[in-house]
């Protein structure tokens, strides 16, 4: 069974979604890599910032609005990168392209 031929709306299709994530990346990361951390930035980045998975787990359930996943994630992140806005960001900025496709 052949796959239907492509038409001219599917290519439509692809440069839209190819320019969605274009200007998301254009617009999103020099904001990523250059500005100051928010008020609930700084809360999740001293979340993710324990060592100990244990007080990582304990902070993320009493102060933090959002699941301890979240916390994790971003604690991987700043394992591989290193402390820095950047790396704290970085999951966030990899959901926003993930949700665009």
């Amino acid at each position: 069974m052949n796959p239907a031929p492509s038409s001219a709306g599917d290519s439509a299709g692809y440069y839209l979604l190819a320019f969605a994530i274009l200007s998301a990346a254009v617009l999103v990361l020099p904001g990523v890599a250059t500005s100051p951390l928010g008020i609930d930035e700084h809360v999740s980045y001293w979340i993710a910032g324990s060592e100990n998975p244990g007080t990582l787990m304990e902070r993320s359930l009493n102060y933090a609005a959002t699941p301890p996943v979240s916390s994790l994630v971003q604690r991987a992140f700043i394992v591989v990168g290193g402390k820095s806005e950047f790396w704290m960001r970085l999951p966030s900025v990899i959901g926003l392209l993930c949700a665009i496709t």
